[in-house]
């Protein structure tokens, strides 16, 4: 018989059809559902990309606020986010080009971006900070907004076009959802109408021919032996007809066949019977499968959302670190999961005590700053490490509305465990009553999972930010410069370091590794030395050196010391290196050595008079006149004598204190002015001295002793470096709350290239030294001493060849100053040639 012909294999074919068909459309439900998974992915991509791009846009944030905060403000705390901007973008730019390097236009959009930024820090940001700090003119403002607009321009571009793809991207998923949907419906369709065909087939192939032998059965049951069936085909059912057809041709030869080919039919009956049976188990399986493909499905997506809830609360974590930032963040998220309306959220780095960080819907005045773990509900909470829900009636939580408190009606506390410790918890209301069933309290126990890692790091990194700010502080108020260098650059340095390295080397400290040796040592006096301390310091890592530089330009000289620093375990940290300004230390050292030179050549030329005249008054009797003149001269160089003595014991009191002593009073300067002048009228015979000042009284609290040595060298510098004659007129004046006196001469007058140097301490004019005019160089520095410790002002104008007006004011005293303000009002000549009345003025 052929397979074709074999009713049993044509169930079979039909059977294993109905088998194929419905595992090709469970295929294409389950292909269908891999295309919504993918696009699914592809969104939550797009979606990591749009944040990867904000966050870069948010360093070009901080670069430019930074920088033009640092240019504003010029402190130094304002270029923080400037620097971890400045670190962070190339990452970043990198990062964001990698996600989208799969779309050629996005990559090179992004590519733009990165090279944009990378310009504007390089030909913008860093020079606008080295400019404000070398104090030179910055880069206009207006080129840095115009640069920043363009970047912004493009990451709105940039966000647009993935925010398209995005769009795009949801739209495949959810056609892909409805595809899945549509294929589980044609799958349904298809399998009840393949059933129904089978059961259709069923009737036509086996039932009706059965149902033909059975009404011939019954033809034979009553008696018509000559009932007979058709027996078309080849099949059971035609041997069957044929078998029935023979049976009833046999009859009458005998019953017992008779009744075996109806027992044989019965037999084949409940065959029949069985595969019917097995037939709706089937189908009963193949609804229970699609019951749980539709479960699958919907398990599928919980999934997904819950997945994506997870992403999103990590994402928006990972992009702030601050604590306030990621509690605020944790508790929206937590209060978003519970379906809460309003929340409180306290956390703190130790178990004893936790403060208020965060609230959503609630006014903070209202909630204690802090808790304890054994308190109210939120304490039992973090005590249990469970979360506590209560009802209306037990709930804490009150909301403000319309002026009015109203108690929430239903309470969460959602402990935040971290490891074996309980750093934080949760509280949140929600305004109607609700349970938490298990998948929702798997969902916050997750989140608040993810809250306590957040907020433990970002306690973590304030604490560790407070101590770097502590040390930073402690280094910033040591007055010598402290850095430690290692391998990989400079890895701390104190605000008296980089202030003393860029005055030494003429670039920040950033910029300062950049440099050759060779051209720093260039700006030394002894270039030489520097770089064989640097040798030193290379060819023997392990030991301390010391040396000293100083600087060609300014003259100013520093001690450097540096040593190893090493770890716990021995290991090499790097140098650290200690600048020490020692300016103040050699110049007084140079002084010293100047004053000790100076008063040794001064003194001996008294003393040498001194001694030679009164050798020859010892040794010879000479006439009276000759001894009343070497007399004299004794007399005179002993009072030279005495002058240099004084000037060299203010220098010594000035070295030492800082200031000269004074023992003021309140006096009269016109007076003071016109003694002195009256003592020097008779030094030449070739000066004249005009005194011109006002009738009122020049009232000061002075040291009248001291001023009389003012006037005194002014006086004295007058007649000497006049040595032509002619007159020296003195002014007085009160003005502006101010007493003054000048001393004009007709004399050689200060070259220009000089006069910077007039007031430094044993400095004398090329002038006085070429024509022989005496002197230390003492008396106008020890005047101008005098003078500023009076708080006062000393100055004068010169011209060479045609003299000089050296002058002081001093504060006028309190009860004159206001009374001498008015008296002068109006009176705009400043030069002292006509400073106040002139109705007193004389000749002496």
């Amino acid at each position: 018989m052929k397979l074709r012909s074999s009713l049993t294999a044509r169930m079979v074919a039909v059977g294993a059809a109905l088998a194929v068909v419905i595992g090709l459309a469970i295929g294409a439900m389950l292909l269908t559902i891999g295309d919504m998974r993918r696009a699914s992915q592809t969104a939550r991509r797009s979606e990591q990309i749009l944040a990867a791009s904000n966050l870069a846009e948010k360093q070009l944030l901080d670069l430019e606020t930074g920088a033009r905060g640092y240019a504003l403000t010029r402190d130094d705390r304002f270029l923080d986010p400037w620097r971890s901007a400045r670190t962070a973008f190339p990452r970043q730019t990198e990062r964001l080009g990698a996600l989208v390097a799969g779309n050629p236009p996005q990559a090179a959009l992004a590519q733009q971006i990165s090279d944009g930024i990378r310009s504007y820090v390089e030909d913008y940001s860093i020079p606008l900070v080295i400019a404000v700090r070398a104090q030179r003119n910055p880069p206009a403002a207006a080129d840095g907004r115009r640069r920043v607009d363009a970047l912004r321009a493009q990451f709105a571009r940039f966000d647009a076009a993935e925010q398209h793809l995005a769009d795009l991207r949801r739209s495949a998923s959810d056609r892909a959802a409805a595809r899945a949907v549509t294929v589980g419906v044609v799958v349904l369709v298809a399998g009840v109408a393949l059933l129904l065909a089978f059961a259709a087939y069923l009737g036509r192939a086996v039932a009706r021919p059965v149902r033909r032998v059975a009404a011939a059965a019954d033809r034979l049951a009553a008696g018509d032996l000559s009932a007979r069936v058709p027996a078309d085909g080849r099949d059971e059912l035609a041997r069957l007809a044929a078998s029935f057809n023979a049976m009833g041709a046999a009859l009458e030869e005998g019953r017992d066949e008779l009744d075996s080919q109806h027992a044989e039919l019965e037999l084949q009956t409940r065959e029949l019977e069985d595969q019917q049976q097995q037939l709706a188990g089937a189908n009963d399986e193949l609804r229970a499968q699609r019951d749980e493909l539709e479960h699958i499905t919907g398990s599928l997506a919980d999934e997904t959302d819950r997945q994506r809830r997870f992403n999103d609360f990590a994402d928006t974590l990972a992009t702030d670190a601050a604590l306030d930032a990621r509690a605020q963040t944790s508790l929206r998220a937590l209060a978003d999961a519970a379906g809460a309306h309003v929340g409180a959220l306290y956390a703190g780095d130790d178990e004893g005590s936790y403060e208020l960080l965060a609230t959503v819907g609630l006014e903070r005045e209202g909630l204690p700053a802090r808790i304890a773990p054994d308190e109210g509900l939120a304490g039992r909470a973090l005590g249990e490490r469970e979360i506590v829900q209560v009802a209306h009636e037990d709930a804490t939580l009150r909301v403000r509305a319309f002026g009015q408190e109203t108690v929430v009606r239903s309470e969460l506390h959602i402990p935040l465990p971290y490891g074996p410790r309980t750093i934080g918890v949760a509280s949140v209301g929600l305004l109607e009553d609700a349970r938490l069933d298990r998948r929702a309290g798997a969902l916050l126990e997750h989140l608040a999972g993810q809250a306590a890692v957040a907020l433990f790091n970002a306690f973590v990194t304030r604490r560790a930010q407070r101590l770097a700010e502590i040390n930073r502080a402690v280094l910033d108020t040591v007055r010598d410069g402290i850095m430690l260098t290692s391998a990989d650059g400079v890895a701390l340095a104190n605000a008296p370091a980089r202030r003393l390295v860029e005055e030494i080397v003429g670039v920040p400290l950033e910029e300062a590794a950049e440099l050759d040796p060779t051209q720093v040592a260039a700006r030394t006096t002894d270039a030489e030395g520097y770089l064989a301390a640097n040798a030193a310091i290379a060819a023997d890592p392990d030991e301390p050196t010391f040396d000293e530089v100083q600087l060609a330009d300014s003259g100013r000289v520093f001690e450097r010391y540096t040593a190893p620093v090493r770890g716990p375990g021995g290991e090499r940290l790097g140098r650290t290196t200690v600048i020490h300004e020692v300016t103040a230390e050699r110049e007084a050292e140079r002084l010293k050595n100047e004053l000790m030179a100076t008063v040794s050549h001064e003194l001996r030329t008294p003393l040498a008079s001194i001694v030679g005249f009164t050798e020859l008054l010892l040794l010879r009797d000479p006439e009276p006149d000759v001894r009343r003149s070497h007399l004299e001269t004794v007399h005179a160089e002993a009072r030279r004598l005495a002058e240099l003595i004084d000037d060299f014991l203010d220098l010594q009191q000035i070295a030492e204190r800082g200031r000269l002593p004074l023992e003021r009073r309140r006096i009269d300067l016109r007076p003071l002015v016109g003694d002195q002048a009256r003592v020097f009228t008779g030094h030449s015979a070739a000066h004249t001295l005009a005194v011109r000042m006002p009738d009122e009284p020049l009232m000061a609290e002075a040291d009248p002793s001291r001023l009389k040595q003012v006037v005194a060298n002014l006086l004295s510098n007058a007649i000497k470096y006049s040595p032509d004659g002619g007159e020296i007129r003195v002014d007085a004046w009160a003005r502006d709350g101010m007493v003054g006196v000048a001393v004009v001469d007709p004399g050689l007058g200060i070259p220009t290239t000089q006069q910077d140097r007039v007031f430094e301490r044993f400095y004398r004019a090329p002038a006085a030294t070429e024509r022989a005019i005496g002197g230390t160089g003492l008396g106008l520095a020890l005047s101008r001493e005098i003078v500023e410790a009076h708080d006062g002002r000393m100055s004068f104008e010169s011209v060479e060849g045609k003299g000089s007006r050296f002058w002081f004011e001093l504060p006028a005293a309190r009860d004159h100053a206001a009374t001498a303000e008015a008296e002068t009002e109006g009176d705009a000549d400043r030069d002292g040639a006509a400073n106040g009345a002139r109705t007193g003025s004389r000749a002496v």
